[in-house]
This record gives C-alpha cells, sequence and structure tokens, in this order.
C-alpha cells in the first residue's frame, strides 16, 4: 500500500507541515526492520534503514517517507539516558516497539500517537510489509498525519535565511568531497566573516573633534586609559589606528587634522596612505569650509567612499537655546543639514549623506541612521564585523545583533557536528565543545557582558558594578567553561525536529548529514536558546545602567 503525496503538497517544500514519527525502543528490537516495513521498503531497497547496522544509545537517524514527504520518522535508542524528556516535547507521533516470542523476526509495535489515551497494538512482521498488520499500522499512521497537518504549519524560523547560493554551494560540496568538503566550505564562510579586517579612517579639520569620536565610537570616554588622545589643540601628528575592545580587526585610524602645515589638502590623501582605508567619515564642527570641499573630491577621485559628519551639534543647540526667541531643536537640526546639503552640491557632491552626531550622546540625533546606513552599504562579512564592534548603547543595537548572529546558528551547529571526535560524558551524542565554546565566549562579548565591557558601562554609567551583574539571569552570562557547555547541551529543548525538518527540505544532502544522530538539531536549539538568554540580559543591563528604555 503506497503512501500518498497529500494534496497541494509539493516534495521538497511541505506547505503542509512536517509531522514527526519517532520508533523508540531498546537495541535489537528490529526497529530498523519495522521501520523500513512501515515506510514500504525492504533492507534491499536504495534508502532504507540498515537492518545490521550496530545500535548507538541515545542516538536518532532520521528517515523521510519516499512518498510523503511531509512524514519523517526518527529512529532511536533510548536506554536510562535521560533524553526521553525531551523527545516527548519535540515529536508528534511514537512508535513504541518491543519484540515478543513469535516466530520469524515478528515485532510487537505498539503505535502511539500523543494526542491518543489508550496506546494501539499492531502485530507486524518486518520481512513481510504487506502481511499481518503492517497495512493498518501504515493507515493509521497516514490518518494520523493528516490530522497533524492541519494543526502543524511550516514553521518561520531564523534559519530560513540560507540562501539559495548557499544550498547550491552545501550541494556541490557534498556532491564532491562528501560530508568533509562541507565541512570545509561552512568553516571557510564561517572564518571570512569572522576574521573580516575593517579599516575605518577619521579625518576633518583640526579642532572638529576626532578623537572624542572616535573613543565615543569605540564605547569609550575620553579619560579611558585606551582611549585617543584629545585636547584644545592639535593632538594628532599621525594616522593613529585605535581597534574596538575585543575586537581587534575592526580599526579605527585617528588621521591627523587637514589643514594643518604638514597636512595640506592637496598631499593629504597621499600622507595618510588612503589605500588601506575601507571608507572615510569627515568630520565638521561649526562650520563647512572649503577644506572639507577638497579632501571630499580628492577621496572620491581616489575610488573610496566617505560619509560626512556634523559633530557639536549639542553646543549649537545649546547657543540658540539661549536666544530670546529661540527655534525648536528639530527646525535648528535641519537648518544645519541644509547648509551642509547646500556646499557639497554647489560642489558637485549632491549624493552625500549627511550626518548630525554628538561625541557625548551617541545616541541621539542621527545616530541610528548613520549606523543603518553603514550596515546597508559594507560587504556583508564586513558589516558583521562593524555591527558586532558596536558599543550596545541602544536596545535596537542589541536586537540587530541578535538577528545578525542568529544567521549563522545553523553554520556554527552543523560544523561542530560533523567534526565531533568523541562522545561527550553524560551526552547521547558527539560534538565539538571546542568550537562552541569559542563562540559562546565571543557572544558575551557581543552583548557586553564579559568583565571588562561590563566594567567600562559601570564606570560610564556611574553604577556598581554589582548591580549591573545581577541584570544578568542566564547561566552562560555569568560564567562559561567546558562544564557548563556540556551541561548547556543535555539540557537543550525546543525546535530540535523543527530545524531538521526545514533542513530536509531545503538542503538536498540534510538526509546524509542527519545520520550522524541528534547532535545537530540539539546543538542548533543550544546555541538558539543561550543567544535569546544573552541578549534579554543585554538588554536588563543596559536599561539598569541608564534607568530607561535607551
Amino acid at each position: 500500500m503506497p503512501l500518498k503525496t497529500p494534496q497541494n503538497s509539493t516534495p521538497g517544500s511541505p506547505e503542509q507541515g512536517d509531522v514527526s514519527v519517532v520508533l523508540v525502543g531498546k537495541p535489537g528490537v528490529g526497529k530498523s526492520a519495522l521501520l523500513n516495513a512501515v515506510r514500504g521498503m525492504t533492507e534491499r531497497d536504495v534508502g532504507s534503514a540498515p537492518v545490521e547496522a550496530p545500535a548507538k544509545l541515545g542516538c536518532s537517524v532520521m528517515y523521510s517517507d519516499p512518498s510523503h514527504p511531509n512524514l519523517l520518522l526518527w529512529e532511536l535508542e533510548l536506554e536510562g539516558d535521560g533524553q526521553a524528556e525531551r523527545w516527548l516535547k519535540e515529536a508528534d507521533m511514537f512508535l513504541m516497539v518491543t519484540d515478543g516470542k513469535f516466530d520469524g523476526g515478528s515485532t510487537f509495535a505498539l503505535y502511539w500517537p500523543q494526542s491518543c489515551g489508550e496506546p494501539f497494538v499492531y502485530l507486524i512482521s518486518a520481512f513481510e510489509p504487506y502481511a499481518l498488520d503492517c497495512p493498518k499500522l501504515r493507515e493509521a499512521l497516514l490518518n494520523d498525519v493528516r490530522v497533524y497537518e492541519r494543526i502543524l504549519k511550516p514553521a518561520r524560523l531564523g534559519f530560513e535565511l540560507i540562501t539559495e547560493k548557499e544550498i547550491a554551494e552545501i550541494q556541490e560540496a557534498y556532491e564532491l568531497g562528501g560530508l568533509s568538503e562541507v565541512v570545509t566550505r561552512i568553516q571557510c564562510s564561517l572564518e571570512t566573516i569572522w576574521n573580516a579586517q575593517l579599516n575605518i579612517a577619521v579625518t576633518g579639520e583640526s579642532g572638529a573633534g576626532k578623537s572624542t569620536f572616535v573613543n565615543a565610537l569605540r564605547g569609550l570616554s575620553d579619560e579611558d586609559e585606551e582611549a585617543a588622545a584629545t585636547g584644545v589643540t592639535e593632538t594628532t601628528a599621525q594616522s593613529t589606528p585605535y581597534s574596538y575592545p575585543g575586537y581587534p580587526n575592526v580599526i579605527l585610524w585617528d588621521l591627523p587634522g587637514i589643514g594643518t602645515p604638514n597636512f595640506q589638502a592637496d598631499h593629504y590623501l597621499e600622507a595618510v596612505e588612503f589605500s588601506r582605508y575601507d571608507f572615510f567619515i569627515i568630520l565638521a564642527s561649526e562650520r563647512f569650509k572649503e577644506n572639507h570641499i577638497r579632501l571630499a573630491q580628492a577621496i572620491v577621485g581616489a575610488g573610496k567612499k566617505f560619509y560626512f559628519v556634523r559633530t557639536k551639534v549639542d553646543n549649537d543647540l545649546e547657543s540658540m537655546a539661549r536666544r530670546k526667541n529661540p527655534p525648536s531643536e528639530e527646525a535648528v537640526l535641519e537648518e544645519i543639514r541644509d547648509d551642509c546639503r547646500t556646499k557639497l552640491a554647489q560642489a558637485g557632491l549632491g549624493d552625500t549623506k549627511v550626518f548630525l552626531l554628538s561625541s557625548f550622546d551617541l545616541n541621539k540625533f542621527d545616530f541610528q541612521n548613520f549606523e543603518e546606513t553603514l550596515e546597508q552599504e559594507l560587504p556583508s562579512h564586513k558589516r558583521h564585523a562593524f555591527l558586532l564592534s558596536l558599543p550596545n548603547v541602544s536596545l535596537a543595537i542589541i536586537e540587530k545583533k541578535r538577528q545578525f548572529l542568529h544567521q549563522e546558528v545553523w553554520k556554527v551547529a552543523l560544523v561542530s557536528s560533523l567534526v565531533a571526535a568523541v562522545p561527550l560524558p553524560g551526552l547521547a551524542f558527539t560534538c565539538d565543545v571546542s568550537i562552541l565554546l569559542r563562540k559562546l565566549s565571543t557572544y558575551r562579548q557581543d552583548f557586553g557582558l564579559d568583565a571588562a565591557s561590563l566594567t567600562r558601562l559601570a564606570e560610564r554609567s556611574g553604577k556598581p558594578l554589582e548591580v549591573l551583574r545581577a541584570e544578568i539571569h542566564s547561566t552562560l552570562g555569568r560564567t562559561i567553561n567546558r562544564d557548563v557547555v556540556v551541561g548547556l547541551l543535555g539540557k537543550a529543548t525546543g525546535a530540535g525536529l523543527m530545524v531538521a525538518d526545514f533542513l530536509l527540505h531545503r538542503i538536498p544532502v540534510y538526509g546524509a548529514l542527519a545520520a550522524g544522530g541528534i547532535s545537530f538539531h540539539s546543538t542548533y536549539s543550544m546555541l538558539s536558546q543561550c543567544l535569546e538568554e544573552l541578549a534579554s540580559d543585554s538588554q536588563r543591563v543596559l536599561m539598569k545602567a541608564f534607568d530607561s528604555e535607551v
């Protein structure tokens, strides 16, 4: 009795919603043979479960039905390993299998949908898929699958951001070199992102506040030990690199002031070695001058991008506020913008983006627009570096980091699962904990929950460090080591089967990848949960630091 594809459903794209059925029982009871029989197959058919393969306690292997793309069957060994609770939360139906005292390889199958009270009992001969009660069991499964199809809709999760190009590359890698080539390709993709170099030049006339601006972008005050030197006179005599705390690959270059005796506009770019920078930020305070125009034209002529930032806007607002009939804040800001745009347009630079910022309150005025513009216009791997290096000055930035990091979780989980060497004590699956330990450590830093970041925030906000630490509720936010990571893996629950179901339909080789066991979707669930918890911790800490929703 072949299984039928549901109406309005396209193989490989489950519009109806997937249904996961778990076959569970002790080793040697005939689960693999039964799984083949339920799918209308024998062990000789392509894609069948290997009947003689040695059992691995706690490991699972997923098999999709050859004619019903929504029906996903999981073979699971459970032997007192503490994994039952996870599967009870994630699976839709269970097929409990035990052997009986019957001849000829018979199996006693207990089919038990979660929604039912009393179980149904079927007598099955795994070697004769159309004999005894096998057709009845198949029919019962399909009937319940149709019920669940009306309840379960395809989930929209973060890993749906996997692009068609990435899917094609994974398929190509698998065809060229199997799973080892898939791991190599994904590792190279991650390393390209993680090791991206970003060099940002901050320039402008002497006295425009370049050094203070550099410090503000790095989340530092002018008095911090690692801050760029500031003063009432020109303090930058040569191009000076300042890396973001914790992000050595992202560097802000504090350039000498244009128009100073040693750095005239005509030869400025050559003197500061303009080719090393990804883009320029030109700062101006108080008035827009000829030097700014000449520098902007030279940058465009050299084939580089620049952004125009008007600094010390708070000083202008305070000055206008002292008038007898002061204009509104928005009117003052718009007047400044119009002046900058007009002079840039007169110089043939009408498309230049202008941002009004205050280095003493980075989250005010045009900072969000400034950050979003750079995020949109940078190459993808450099965009990643820029966004994660930004100080957590607003809830919006923390949320963007969470979304951005979630896009790579499936890659980290997949690599960790496929390069696994040995089982972990207390876990029924394998994964490379060193990869997870490295990545989770960077997550804490990305969300400003490491000791150095919390100390800087405490100093900037004037709140005791202990008060900020009290807002960190997650285990990972407080400490991280191998034992913590292993413990989090053991507790991971949630979207595990949804992840596997989705990838089965999106990535053609996932059926082969899933044969490694449950480690991928457990690792994915753990990383996703940690991201959510760390992002929430970071938002609570920030609100506590400034007693408001910044």
